[in-house]
């Protein structure tokens, strides 16, 4: 995870990060959690791309990069 996404989980990271210095045999699915959870961001990132994509196709309405306050 990146420095600018791991802001954004409300310290579940950490939470999972104190799990596995504290039990070990949870770092594997403290790990897979950790990786669902890039992954889930991943997806919603792509359809929220592809929300602007039909917007600016079908309104013309350019909403990417917050382009209203530019």
């Amino acid at each position: 995870m990146t420095a600018a996404t791991c802001g954004k989980h409300n310290g579940g990271d950490e939470e999972l990060g104190g799990f596995m210095e504290r039990d070990p045999s949870t770092v594997s699915r403290s790990l897979d959690l950790i990786f669902v959870a890039r992954d889930l961001e991943r997806i919603a990132d792509h359809a929220t791309n592809i929300a602007e994509d039909v917007l600016f196709l079908v309104q013309g309405v350019d909403v990417r990069h917050h382009a209203e306050a530019q």
